[in-house]
């Protein structure tokens, strides 16, 4: 039996609105980052690489599933250059969510990007072995989810492969340590540059 989320209510009200998490600069280029706590991990030393304004979505973007329930609200605030997006975890590891629910919702997220930016970026899932019963489906999902980004024509900047090189900075599993997320950074941010110098 599929489970049954209420994406309404996942995350607190605290998590506030895009623009409180910091600055904006109307004289630079703005990048949104969509995503879970890795790329939470990530984004600040992103933002420490470019010269432009990186903002992250507020809290964990979750689910597949939540991150298009709120998808429309993240990307009603500023004008984004580039949009940086990915889910894949959470769905991989919640049991009873099947490849075309997963693939569903992040159909939805996938067209709200485009239809907001001409620059848009899909973060491959990245590897993780929290749950080794698990590492079949994410495989299954990072494959159907490179298959859409094709379809839909949206880079993907394969983060799995790096982050499995790196495999041994994973404090548990799934987070890594601090020079493994600034190779993950460094990636990220010179797909993000590619894309800002088009």
């Amino acid at each position: 039996m599929v489970p049954v989320y209420d994406y309404a209510t996942m995350a607190p009200s605290s998590c506030g609105r895009i623009q409180d998490t910091v600055p904006i600069n109307p004289s630079k280029k703005t990048v949104l980052i969509i995503g879970d706590s890795i790329s939470i991990g990530y984004t600040p030393l992103v933002r420490q690489n470019l010269d432009s304004n990186v903002l992250h979505n507020p809290c964990n973007a979750a689910y597949a599933g939540y991150t298009s329930y709120r998808i429309d609200t993240w990307l009603s605030e500023p004008n984004y250059d580039v949009i940086v997006f990915n889910n894949g975890l959470w769905d991989g590891y919640a049991s009873g969510i099947h490849v075309d629910q997963y693939i569903s919702n992040l159909r939805k997220t996938a067209l709200a990007v485009k239809a907001k930016t001409t620059r848009p970026i899909f973060m491959a899932t990245t590897y993780s072995n929290e749950i080794p019963s698990s590492m079949a489906k994410l495989n299954q999902f990072a494959v159907a989810a490179q298959n859409l980004m094709n379809e839909l024509g949206i880079p993907v900047l394969d983060l799995y492969s790096v982050s499995y090189n790196v495999r041994s900075e994973l404090v548990d599993g799934t987070h890594f340590t601090s020079y493994g997320y600034q190779v993950l950074a460094n990636e990220v941010s010179d797909a993000i540059q590619s894309q800002l110098d088009l």
